[in-house]
């Protein structure tokens, strides 16, 4: 509908009238143009729409280009930008497409889930920056014998403010304490992960090189060679009585109770 104001009338005479009465297409065009409004309804008849809707390119797993782990990564990204269109105007997030966003979806919709949404974010960011799919594949597991009962191998990102971790020596070797916090007193990426399985698990490697037999000072300079992320070694501090370990001997042993 349109507000008309005729000429050689006084607006009090102003009428309502349909696109179909006022019949001057040229007329609304340039009404439109001039307010900077939209049509009410689209120009496109239903076909035509079909077809652009048809020829769009979706970015899925399955025709995303690159390694798996790319693949997956890129088509999740596409699908939570389209799902982030529907969130700022408060409408529902599709199904479909809901489902292609990944397991950290339900944090789009909700300032309850940030911490979901920074782990999904980190660890998208970890896996581009390594370019690589498993630990296993590492120069540090290359580097190393397998692992043996209780071990775990890690990949922590430096921050800004180190990589957030609290170690100490004890009963011979170096342990972790527990985490830091960044400067703002959030959690760091590492125990947003919860990479490093318990209190007390030994450092027996940093970045390929064992750690087992050195003191407190040469494993903090080996951590402190990590640029920006450190692939380590623990040794669970589950396994109390091993004498021997992937990297080296434990010597005495071990009791961490």
């Amino acid at each position: 509908m349109f507000l008309v104001k005729w000429a050689g009338l006084g607006y009090e005479h102003c009428t309502w009238e349909t696109q179909e009465d006022i019949n001057d297409d040229a007329i609304i065009s340039e009404f439109r143009r001039l307010e900077g409004v939209t049509p009410e309804e689209p120009e496109l008849i239903e076909e035509d729409v079909s077809k652009v809707i048809d020829s769009a390119i979706t970015v899925t797993s399955e025709n995303a280009e690159g390694n798996p782990d790319m693949a997956l990564l890129r088509s999740q990204l596409y699908a939570q930008t389209r799902s982030f269109q529907f969130t700022k105007f408060g409408a529902d997030i599709p199904s479909r497409l809901n489902a292609e966003c990944g397991p950290e979806c339900h944090g789009l919709t909700s300032p309850l889930h940030v911490e979901s949404v920074n782990a999904c974010l980190l660890d998208m960011v970890n896996r581009v920056s390594r370019n690589q799919r498993e630990l296993g594949s590492s120069q540090h597991a290359a580097s190393l014998p397998p692992l043996l009962c209780d071990e775990y191998d890690v990949i922590l990102p430096v921050t800004s403010g180190g990589l957030l971790l609290n170690v100490g020596e004890k009963q011979g070797g170096v342990q972790f304490l527990g985490y830091r916090q960044l400067p703002n007193n959030g959690k760091g990426p590492s125990e947003l992960a919860n990479l490093v399985h318990n209190v007390g698990d030994q450092i027996i490697a940093v970045n390929g090189k064992s750690a087992v037999g050195k003191t407190f000072i040469e494993v903090i300079g080996m951590l402190k060679e990590c640029v920006t992320f450190a692939y380590i070694r623990f040794l669970s501090c589950r396994n109390k009585h091993s004498e021997l370990s992937s990297c080296g001997s434990l010597g005495k042993l071990q009791d961490y109770s």
